[in-house]
């Protein structure tokens, strides 16, 4: 793995998993809700 790959990578990885898991967040209440 080249290592200029990984910088680039990790800013991608923690928006992926906040948004991830904001859109667990949201279908989780909408079935709770409806």
């Amino acid at each position: 793995m080249p290592a200029g790959a990984l910088p680039a990578l990790v800013p991608s990885l923690v928006v992926h998993l906040s948004l991830q898991k904001s859109f667990l967040r949201g279908i989780t209440t909408g079935a709770i809700k409806g």
